[in-house]
């Protein structure tokens, strides 16, 4: 099959980000411009103005498109973003990071955990430490069951910080070997 990466990049780039966001977010049409709650942090009226292939929040300063949005907010990885904006599936013939993929390195769980506490010095500390969370799947069951707004805290920056923050850190956890 052919490789289709680039083709799907370009397509993707050229749908609408409102055609995107209307799947997960409710939209409001303000004069010429559709606003929508900012996925980055906890609002009661729309910051966020969505410009053809982008949105930006006026509030916390958030700038995203939907590749963006799709992987920090609804947790895909950047193949999933594609193959959900376009619809179809993603053909890179073996390569990721313009390497190919029997050189991309999967961290054990021991180099994830050091990686972790090095990225993410208040969230790590709370989940490892205070918590006791300190086996893989125990960290996975945790996070994949436990509300994130529980875990909101002024310490850690704010509620998209954590929220983004966990599902970071989630995803770090369950691409180990």
């Amino acid at each position: 099959m052919e490789d289709n990466f680039n083709s799907l990049l370009n397509k993707a780039r050229d749908v609408e980000a409102s055609g995107v966001f209307v799947q997960y977010e409710e939209l409001n049409l303000k004069g010429n411009w559709q606003w929508m709650l900012c996925p980055y942090h906890q609002e009661k009226s729309p910051s966020c103005r969505i410009q053809n292939h982008h949105a930006h929040c006026f509030s916390c300063e958030a700038h995203f498109d939907s590749i963006k949005y799709l992987r920090d907010i609804q947790n895909m990885t950047f193949y999933e973003a594609l193959e959900s904006i376009t619809g179809e599936k993603v053909v890179n013939n073996g390569w990721q990071n313009n390497r190919p993929l029997e050189s991309v390195k999967i961290p054990s769980f021991e180099e994830a955990l050091k990686m972790s506490e090095d990225r993410f010095p208040i969230l790590f500390p709370m989940l490892v430490t205070e918590q006791g969370l300190i086996n893989k799947q125990d960290i996975i069951s945790y996070l994949s069951q436990y509300e994130f707004e529980n875990l909101r805290t002024s310490k850690v920056g704010g509620s998209h910080t954590i929220t983004t923050q966990c599902k970071q850190f989630l995803k770090i956890i369950q691409n180990t070997k």
